[in-house]
């Protein structure tokens, strides 16, 4: 179980990303995925997703490829994106009725109490530039006769 303090000052946008693989193979159990969350301040729940205070939206993020071919049965699944400018903003942009997901309400799961650190989130930022480049597309590939793209922006 989780707990991040958070101070009375400010607002707050909680986004909380499930990844649920439900497959069976010697690395992962074979049980569905669930979210147990809930705000409370003062002793009083705020939001959750039992229902009380306020409740979660959900949805599914398009840019996460969600079949995508396993290396073995060994290990597990890959995680998989075709991101687009933006997509990465998901966490501060209010649902339209649209695009919010159907969720259910399990009975309450038994919690294990947390037992290693939390991470610290530190920023890095780089000490020296190593090259400089510019990406274009649309260029011809020399003998091919087709138009390249960049690897970065290619999509299937």
């Amino acid at each position: 179980m989780d707990e991040w303090p958070l101070s009375a000052e400010g607002k707050y946008t909680l986004a909380i990303e499930v990844a649920g693989y439900n497959v069976n193979s010697y690395y992962l159990l074979d049980q569905p995925a669930f979210l147990q969350a809930e705000v409370v301040s003062g002793g009083t729940v705020l939001a959750s997703t039992a229902g009380k205070g306020v409740t979660f939206d959900a949805t599914i993020l398009k840019h996460r490829v969600q079949k995508v071919q396993r290396y073995s049965f060994q290990r597990p699944f890959i995680e998989y994106y075709r991101m687009s400018e933006g997509d990465d903003l998901w966490w501060d942009k209010a649902l339209k009725d649209s695009t919010k997901a159907a969720c259910s309400t399990l009975a309450p799961r038994q919690l294990l109490v947390r037992r290693v650190a939390y991470p610290r989130f530190e920023q890095r930022r780089p000490t020296d530039a190593i090259s400089r480049g510019k990406i274009e597309q649309g260029v011809e590939v020399a003998g091919s006769g087709k138009t390249g793209r960049s690897p970065i922006s290619a999509r299937n």
